[in-house]
């Protein structure tokens, strides 16, 4: 029997018994000490045997209810784990120590209960929040490792002193990029006097909450297409500091939230929706701590939502998408207010009375039947209101110094089912020759003017006798304009306009002396220098250029195109690869 346990058998054996060593288990923290060491402590257990065992790096781990209660698990060294999975439903865990987690494995935190890390990491393998809380208790960087965060089941990443007030320390940024799934809640609440430098993603529900002060928000959040809701305590502000925006996602800022710019030069930063309770707030005060000035550009998506907070300084809004955005807190912010496509209705107490510019764009309505007290849109001195759009109000009141332009270019501004009355400054501009409109025009039920200046640019060719421009809807009344400065003379100063004004009985203006209907006939005048080609025509008469390119064996056909070009010299370099380049002008 002894002569075969020879020396070689023996071998043999140790030899299969090391390899069963080096495999790759799985174990779950027992706990006989704090140590977390490498093929030292007898402090795990494996999920197949159930016996004890020692970690190797490669290892998988579970911390869970297995634990004898040793909860505070201190790494004696650098450890490499396959995966970790920290199910916190019966116990609380602390990893703690100078040295890391490190290597290509993930970490998985499950249930509810805490997670709470003091080591700075190195792992690559990304962290999964998946319920609970995985909280961070020191200022350091690399908790996380280096790969993504995940958030789901609400699980909370709670940031180092997310809970207390400021005492004026400053935390290092989190730079892990952050993943919300689609149909997935995840938390964060974000650390005071930190860089928040992460990138977010996913389509989920991210619950922010915004602590103390002077925590940026410096990542690219663009492609994230889920719900954002903001909270803050203890004086916190959601700080955006990345000029991408949130174009694609939905924000909510409950009761006591703020969102600012921490952005130098006045960004324009989208929000694809934006809503808000009431004591919410969107502001720019006096110093950059508090936030820039900035102008939201919200709507992007295409929804209906209604922001009831407040917005207040140096703050401007440019409505875009083709849905309802309602205003209905209190409104003092001075910058200025573009409702570019769909509808701004303001409701309750709210007013652009110190908005420092109102554009309506042609196509799109501000809606004030539902503001209150009086429905009315106030255009103050030194404010102004523009657009080719509708305001929907009971009355447009213009006041001393205050100024209207109507139309984009040339257009229409309808005060719909209102009146509309002005002692300020009316600009207004013609073209004799658009195909739509050849002028601005001010449409109201009724049209009061009492005083102020209008002015009248032509911004086409020469006018004609017989031309007559209705600038408003309706004849005006009241005591009318104290000036009215109409064009003078063509561009050339060669035919001087006489005019008469009859805004008091059909709101028209009319040219009795001009330039003749039809220029007389004319020729094109030409010179060729080097390669170029410069052709000369009488200016200011109306003619435009027209041209066709054919084939040398084509000849001259009816295709003429318009070039565009209706005032001379006109230079064009010979291209010897055009057979026969025609020319001509007409009128108009």
């Amino acid at each position: 029997m002894k002569t075969k346990l020879n020396p070689l058998g023996l071998t043999a054996l140790v030899f299969a018994l090391a390899v069963i060593n080096a495999a790759a288990n799985t174990l779950w923290w027992e706990g006989a000490n704090t140590n977390w060491d490498i093929n030292t402590s007898l402090n795990w257990a494996n999920t197949s045997s159930g016996l004890p065992a020692k970690f190797n790096n490669g290892d998988s781990v579970i911390f869970d209810n297995h634990t004898v209660g040793i909860t505070n698990i201190w790494l004696v060294t650098n450890v490499q784990p396959a995966a970790i999975t920290v199910d916190t439903a019966s116990y609380n865990f602390i990893f703690t120590g100078t040295n890391a987690i490190a290597g290509t494995g993930s970490l998985s935190k499950i249930s509810a209960g805490t997670l709470t890390i003091n080591t700075t990491n190195n792992y690559s393998g990304g962290t999964t929040v998946g319920g609970g809380s995985i909280v961070v208790t020191t200022p350091n960087a690399g908790q996380f490792g280096t790969g993504s965060i995940t958030l789901t089941n609400s699980g909370t990443l709670q940031m180092f002193r997310s809970t207390t007030t400021d005492d004026g320390s400053t935390s290092a940024a989190l730079t892990n990029a952050l993943i919300v799934p689609t149909g997935q809640t995840g938390v964060i609440l974000n650390m005071p006097r930190g860089t928040l430098s992460s990138s977010l993603t996913g389509g989920g529900t991210l619950n922010f909450r915004a602590d103390a002060t002077r925590g940026d928000i410096t990542g690219n959040w663009s492609a994230f297409t889920g719900q954002i809701n903001l909270t803050g305590i203890n004086g916190g502000n959601f700080r955006c500091n990345n000029s991408a925006g949130y174009p694609l996602a939905k924000i909510n800022l409950a009761s006591g939230s703020v969102l600012v710019s921490r952005l130098a030069i006045t960004p324009i930063v989208p929000v694809g929706e934006l809503t808000g309770d009431t004591g919410s707030s969107l502001t720019a005060a006096a110093t950059g701590n508090d936030g820039l000035s900035v102008v939201w550009r919200v709507g992007g998506l295409n929804t209906s939502a209604a922001y009831n907070g407040n917005i207040s300084g140096t703050v401007g809004l440019i409505k875009e998408g083709s849905g309802n955005w309602t205003l209905a807190g209190t409104n003092t912010y001075t910058g200025t207010t573009t409702v570019s496509v769909g509808i701004l209705t303001l409701t309750n107490s709210a007013t652009l009375t110190n908005s420092s510019s109102i554009t309506v764009n042609a196509g799109a309505t501000l809606n004030l039947a539902g503001a209150a007290p009086f429905n009315e849109l106030d255009i103050y001195t030194n404010k102004t209101l523009k657009g080719g759009g509708v305001v929907a109000a009971v009355s447009v009141v213009v006041a001393a110094g205050g100024t209207v332009l109507p139309g984009d270019g040339v257009g229409v501004l309808t005060v719909s089912n209102g009146t509309f009355s002005s002692a300020g400054l009316i600009t207004m501009e013609l073209n004799r020759t658009n195909a739509t409109a050849t002028n601005d025009m001010l449409k109201a039920s009724s049209i009061t003017i009492t005083g102020g200046v209008l002015t009248v640019t032509n911004l086409g060719p020469d006018l004609h006798t017989g031309d007559s421009f209705k600038l408003f809807s309706v004849a005006i009344g009241g005591s009318g304009f104290t000036t009215v400065a109409l064009p003078v003379s063509n561009i050339l100063n060669t035919v001087q306009y006489v005019w008469t004004n009859r805004l008091a009985l059909d709101g028209s203006i009319q040219l009795l002396n001009g330039a003749s209907s039809s220029p007389s006939p004319t020729n094109i005048s030409y010179t060729v220098g080097g390669n170029q080609l410069i052709l000369n025509w009488p200016n200011g008469q109306g003619w435009r250029l027209l041209a066709q390119t054919n084939n040398l064996l084509t000849g001259l056909t009816t295709n003429w195109f318009a070039t565009g070009v209706t005032t001379s010299p006109f230079t064009n370099t010979v291209n010897p690869a055009n057979g026969t380049v025609f020319y001509r002008l007409t009128y108009p």
